[in-house]
């Protein structure tokens, strides 16, 4: 079941002389076998957006390029609902980052590979687990 998310993911990075750095993207989630479950595996594909403060720390160019990010294996291991807040612990996952050129292949939620056949620019494994307040 595919389900139609919003997600902002904050990438603190500690930069010598720039500080924080935030990266945000829009996309969805899909969660195998259901959503809402302990037990479920979470990938999230998206297209990011450009920085709103300062530059990111791996050098991206927004006028000529789109940058598509997976995030896989993401094992939910904690779900509690609350009214409309529902909170998710997680652990596990990989971080991908690609590049296209405006023109090529666009990310396309109908089409799942469409995210992840471009220059991969960044690959890194989730070691403390995750948590994620939907509300």
């Amino acid at each position: 079941m595919k389900r139609l998310v919003i997600i902002a993911l904050a990438l603190m990075v500690a930069v010598p002389a720039v500080g924080q750095v935030e990266f945000t993207f829009e996309g969805y989630a899909q969660y195998t076998p259901a959503p809402d479950q302990v037990g479920a595996m979470l990938t999230v594909y998206g297209i990011a957006n450009p920085p709103v403060s300062v530059p990111t720390p791996i050098a991206m160019d927004f006028v000529n390029n789109q940058y598509t990010v997976q995030i896989s294996d993401m094992l939910v291991t904690s779900y509690v609902a609350g009214g409309i807040d529902k909170d998710y612990l997680f652990t596990g996952g990989v971080i991908r980052i690609f590049e296209d050129a405006i023109g090529g292949t666009a990310g396309d939620y109908a089409t799942p590979a469409s995210f992840v056949d471009g220059t991969m620019l960044l690959e890194a494994a989730v070691d403390d687990g995750w948590d994620m307040h939907l509300d």
